[in-house]
């Protein structure tokens, strides 16, 4: 500090004019002219220099102390605030450790949570899908998957063998290519394209029915449905689809078709056949002379005969759509209702003389 420096400049002066009085002895005494008076100033001098040089000397290590001292002091608190520093960081570095083994260790946990929950998803998946292609197969579906990026496509068995294939069909052996120009039919062929092109752009799903050229020529019917899935971007990626023979249900259709337009012939004639009779039938009875009446289960006329009109004297159109009692008030206490009630239920003919009263009291005699 400044104070020091001055004592140091001081004590430079101080000693500079020690020695130059002691040169000035030096040169006094080797001229031989000392004498005990400038020996005794020269002596004083020099203590009167040595006490001051003494006292700056002593004053410099005294303050020289002090400063050790605050050094001593500052440096022990810098000791100990870095000691603190250190404890501070230590007991930091020890939270940080902990707490950084504490996430790894939820992590690790949520991890292997995930990771089990992942596996038993899949487990679950592939028993899902063990059972779907179970069920496709014990039911006779096939499955099919079109990636509409790269063009993959994969199959099931199932789906060859309605192609009329005894073994799986090679993945480089197969292709859209030749489903159209070597299985399909030429009728069938724009339909089942407009499907396709429909189905490749995402914008409806694919399904159709259409016939189909066996490996070995024969004739065969395909029904087709399946289901667009999409990419994270909302873009189709790829169709999933199933594929099955419904051969049978056509033919079947075809002889159904073929069994109703023999039955609609056959019953074309019947009823020409039966209209014809139902003529000829109706002609006899209306001109027969015996009165013939057809009565329902509930005594009701459903036909009168001339002869029959003439008997009941009432017209035709009388009688027809009303009830005996209706029409001969009392009919039921006769012994011909009787009768007619008898051969109604029994399902079974009789033969009787009647005695038939009118409305208007007359009578007349009927077998």
């Amino acid at each position: 500090n400044g104070e020091q420096q001055h004592r140091v400049d001081s004590l430079s002066r101080m000693i500079e004019d020690f020695i130059a009085s002691r040169r000035k002895l030096i040169s006094v005494f080797l001229s031989g002219d000392l004498t005990p008076e400038k020996l005794k100033v020269a002596a004083n001098e020099g203590l009167y220099i040595g006490g001051a040089i003494k006292g700056i000397i002593t004053s410099i290590q005294q303050n020289e102390n002090e400063l050790l001292e605050i050094r001593e002091d500052r440096n022990n608190k810098t000791i100990n605030n870095s000691n603190r520093i250190i404890a501070i960081f230590q007991i930091l570095t020890l939270v940080l450790i902990i707490s950084t083994f504490l996430i790894i260790r939820r992590k690790n946990t949520e991890r292997n949570a995930v990771e089990m929950q992942l596996k038993a998803s899949e487990a679950e998946l592939r028993k899902s899908m063990e059972n779907l292609s179970f069920a496709l197969e014990s039911s006779g579906i096939g499955s099919w998957t079109i990636n509409l990026v790269n063009g993959e496509i994969k199959r099931s068995f199932i789906h060859d063998k309605i192609m009329g294939y005894s073994l799986p069909v090679p993945e480089g052996e197969w292709s859209l290519d030749v489903f159209f120009e070597k299985h399909l039919f030429s009728e069938d062929l724009q339909k089942v394209q407009d499907a396709w092109a429909a189905a490749s752009t995402g914008n409806q799903s694919l399904e159709f029915d259409c016939r189909i050229k066996k490996l070995d020529g024969s004739l065969g019917w395909i029904w087709c449905k399946s289901r667009i899935f999409y990419n994270e971007e909302g873009k189709p990626a790829f169709l999933m689809g199933f594929i099955g023979d419904e051969t049978a249900t056509k033919s079947a259709e075809q002889e159904v078709r073929m069994l109703n337009a023999t039955l609609e012939k056959r019953v074309a004639e019947k009823t020409r056949e039966v209209l014809e009779k139902e003529t000829h039938y109706r002609s006899l009875l209306e001109n027969m002379q015996e009165g013939i009446q057809i009565i329902s289960p509930d005594f009701r006329h459903l036909f009168v005969n001339k002869a029959a009109a003439i008997q009941s004297r009432y017209s035709e159109a009388e009688l027809l759509g009303y009830t005996l009692m209706e029409k001969y008030p009392g009919i039921e206490k006769t012994e011909m209702f009787r009768q007619l009630t008898f051969c109604m239920q029994q399902r079974t003919s009789t033969v009787m003389l009647n005695e038939f009263q009118y409305p208007d009291g007359s009578k007349g005699w009927f077998e």
